[in-house]
């Protein structure tokens, strides 16, 4: 089976060795989108689709909700040109934004978010 990490993931680190907590996993469901995306390509998609929605029995999915979105909203002004680079992708904003919003700890996979504002 797919790894666990506590308690909001990226893709890769979904895919990667084990990470036990003893503690509930949590995840934005933005991040079953990239994982998705993500194995697509790979030849055994069937068999890793199947590993992920295993894993996904065993963590939390936080929705997308009007207050997610809302600050979503103001994150993704304030990094955009004239505010900002532009370097953080909208699917980033969202899960970053869900972790803010949940109070959860972020785990991300590139430095481009080292430069959020909040």
């Amino acid at each position: 089976m797919a790894a666990q990490c506590r308690p909001l993931c990226m893709p890769m680190a979904l895919m990667s060795a084990p990470w036990p907590t003893g503690e509930t996993e949590q995840a934005s469901i933005v991040v079953y989108a990239e994982v998705t995306e993500y194995i697509k390509s790979h030849p055994k998609f069937p068999q890793r689709h199947f590993e992920l929605r295993q894993l996904l029995r065993e963590i939390y999915p936080y929705f997308l909700t009007y207050s997610i979105l809302d600050r979503y909203a103001d994150i993704r002004r304030s990094v955009r040109p004239p505010y900002g680079k532009g370097l953080i992708g909208d699917m980033d904003i969202l899960i970053a934004t869900t972790a803010l919003e949940r109070t959860l700890l972020f785990l991300q996979q590139t430095a481009t978010l080292n430069e959020s504002p909040n």
